[in-house]
């Protein structure tokens, strides 16, 4: 019986991601929250690190928050305001990974704060507009991931679905997750 319980955990284990997306705090002593909101209290302090993103969520006061996972394991919350979504440190990038709120205001808060005078400033934007587009693919990605689920659960319990329409749902998938990779290789 012991046994089975160690094959039990062990396999749950290896179920778990390998890799789970990786943020980089960008600046120093950046509070970090017991919840997504700035009154919730302090949990801890810390500086330009790379940590694991858990997930996000837009708190009560309208900025989007990002949940890490702290090097002590402790899960706290984070504006991402914060936060360099760092592409080239989740190689390979996969689209259901992707944090496209976090893209998106990145993307935003780059250009926001970009000296129009600089001789980068093209490139920067350049790079700012694919991320854009990123993460209105994801957006789009995820509409479908969760039309099609619902789509293959009612199938499976015996509502007649259209094929038609379930064929079309996968086919698009296919094609924004192409069009993610090509897009994906000029920001890296």
């Amino acid at each position: 019986m012991k046994r089975l319980l160690w094959l039990g955990l062990l396999w749950a284990g290896l179920s778990l991601p390998a890799n789970a997306y990786q943020v980089y705090i960008s600046q120093q002593n950046v509070l970090v929250r017991p919840g997504p909101d700035l009154g919730s209290g302090n949990l801890a302090r810390i500086s330009q690190v790379l940590l694991p993103l858990q997930s996000l969520r837009y708190g009560t006061d309208g900025e989007l928050w990002c949940q890490i996972r702290l090097q002590s394991k402790q899960s706290g919350w984070v504006q991402a305001r914060y936060l360099d979504p760092v592409l080239s440190k989740n190689v390979p990038l996969r689209l259901a990974e992707l944090p496209g709120p976090l893209l998106f205001h990145y993307a935003q808060r780059q250009i926001g704060f970009a000296n129009l005078t600089d001789p980068g400033f093209k490139q920067a934007l350049q790079k700012n507009l694919v991320l854009f587009e990123l993460s209105s693919i994801k957006q789009r990605w995820d509409y479908l991931r969760s039309r099609h689920d619902f789509l293959d659960i009612s199938r499976r319990v015996g509502v007649k679905i259209d094929k038609h329409e379930f064929q079309t749902l996968e086919n698009e998938m296919k094609t924004l997750e192409k069009l993610f990779q090509r897009l994906a290789s000029q920001v890296l």
